[in-house]
C-alpha cells in the first residue's frame, strides 16, 4: 500500500509593517513601541486521508485542508524570545510561554524583571491523526520561509523616497533580512512524551544565539547600567540582560572615566545589541566571566541540516487512529542578530509541510 506521506501547512503569507506607534520611537528591539504589525496571514493544509489535521479533537472535523478563518490571528509581530523556557517546560506547561527582557530600569541586584509576551507572535493548537502509528516530523522539502520580494521591493522604495540615506538595493537588502529572525517552535504537552522543538530554518552552521548579553535598550549610545550602593556610594554596573547561569561569577572591568565618541543615530537605524561601555560605569567582561564560571544560555534550536543528517531531531509520536495535540508557534527571536529595527517593514511568505518520518514511537 503506498502512503501519501505528507500534509501541507500552506500559503502562510505574513506582510510585516510598521505600527504607526513606532515612528516617533527611537527604542531597538524589545522596545513595546517597536511593534510589527501583520496585515495578512494565509494558512491552509493538505492531506490524503493517512494523515488528517484539525484544530479539535472531534471525530468528524479531521480533514485535508484547515482555512484561515479557523485559525487564531495575529494583529502585531513583536519581538519576544524563548528564553527562560525551563520556567514553563519544568511545570509541564501546555502552552509554549516567550518572554521579553526590555526594561531598562534595572534594580540594584542587577538581575532584569522578564515579563511573558502574550501577543505578537502566531500560536495554534492543532492536533493531527494518523491511519498508522508514524512519527511526524518536517519536510523539508515542501517547507519553506522567503522573503516576499515584491512587497519589500515597495516598502525599500517608500523608504528610499522618505530618506536618502540609503540605496533602494540598500533598503530592501535590510528588510530582506527579517527571515533570518523568524522561528518555528513545536510542543507535544503529552506528560508522557513531553517534547519541545524550536526550528531556525537559516541557521547557519556553528552558529549560536545566546539568550543573554549588554544591550543599549534605552538607545542613548552606551550599554545599559544599574545602580548599586557600596558604601555609601552610588556606583553604575552595566546590566546583562537575559538568561545568565552563574551571575555571582560575573566579572567587570573598573571605569576608565576615558571620554567616549559615540556614533549619531537614527530610528531606522536602532540597534540595541551595538553600544559602548559607559566610562563611569563598571563594564562586563566576558572572557573573564566565562573563565570565571559563568555562562550565557544559548539557543537550542534544530536547524535544515539537523533535519537532513538525523531524522530523530524532531519527530512527533502519533498512534494509529488517536489524535496528537501539538502547539506550533511562529514568532520573531528577539536575541536573534536580525530582530532590529532595519527590518521592521519587512514582509515574508512562509509554508510548512509535515510528513510521516518512520513507523513506530
Amino acid at each position: 500500500m503506498t502512503l501519501k506521506r505528507r500534509i501541507i501547512v500552506s500559503s502562510m503569507v505574513a506582510t510585516v509593517a510598521l505600527s504607526a506607534l513606532s515612528l516617533s520611537i527611537t527604542l531597538a528591539w524589545y522596545a513595546s513601541s517597536d511593534r510589527l504589525s501583520i496585515s495578512a496571514f494565509e494558512i491552509g493544509i493538505n492531506a490524503s486521508h493517512n494523515l488528517l489535521i484539525s484544530t479539535s479533537t472531534e471525530e468528524d472535523s479531521f480533514k485535508e485542508r484547515i482555512e484561515k478563518d479557523e485559525l487564531n490571528g495575529v494583529d502585531l509581530f513583536v519581538p519576544a524570545s524563548s528564553m527562560h523556557k525551563n520556567l514553563w517546560m519544568d511545570e509541564m506547561s501546555d502552552t509554549p510561554m516567550f518572554y521579553d527582557n526590555s526594561f531598562y530600569n534595572v534594580p540594584s541586584t542587577g538581575i532584569p524583571q522578564i515579563k511573558e509576551v502574550k501577543r505578537g507572535y502566531f500560536q495554534q493548537k492543532i492536533y493531527l491523526r494518523s491511519d498508522f502509528t508514524y512519527n511526524v516530523t518536517l519536510s523539508l522539502e515542501d517547507s519553506f520561509f522567503k522573503v516576499d520580494e515584491e512587497a519589500n521591493q515597495k516598502r525599500a522604495e517608500l523608504l528610499h523616497k522618505d530618506n536618502d540615506q540609503y540605496t533602494v538595493e540598500e533598503y530592501k537588502e535590510k528588510l530582506d533580512n527579517l527571515i533570518n529572525a523568524l522561528r518555528l517552535s513545536i510542543l507535544v504537552p503529552d506528560e508522557n512524551c513531553y517534547r519541545y522543538f524550536i526550528y531556525d530554518p537559516f541557521k547557519k552552521e556553528g552558529e549560536v544565539i545566546n539568550y543573554a548579553g549588554r544591550l543599549d535598550n534605552d538607545n542613548d549610545g552606551y550599554y545599559d547600567t544599574y545602580e548599586y550602593l557600596d558604601h555609601g556610594q552610588i556606583l553604575q554596573k552595566e546590566t546583562v540582560y537575559g538568561e545568565v547561569n552563574d551571575r555571582d561569577k560575573l566579572v567587570y572591568n573598573d571605569p576608565t572615566d576615558e571620554p567616549v565618541n559615540l556614533e549619531e543615530r537614527n530610528h531606522y537605524d536602532g540597534n540595541s545589541f551595538i553600544g559602548e561601555s559607559n566610562p563611569n560605569a563598571y563594564s562586563l567582561n566576558e572572557k573573564e566571566s566565562f573563565a570565571n564560571g559563568a555562562s550565557f544560555v544559548t539557543e537550542d534550536s534544530i536547524s535544515p541540516k539537523d533535519l537532513e543528517t538525523n531524522s530523530s531531531a524532531l519527530l512527533i509520536p502519533c498512534e494509529a487512529g488517536i489524535p496528537r495535540e501539538i502547539v506550533m508557534s511562529i514568532y520573531l527571536e528577539g536575541w536573534d542578530p536580525d530582530c532590529i529595527n532595519a527590518t521592521m517593514g519587512a514582509s515574508f511568505i512562509n509554508e510548512i509541510s509535515f510528513k510521516l518520518a518512520k513507523g513506530g514511537n
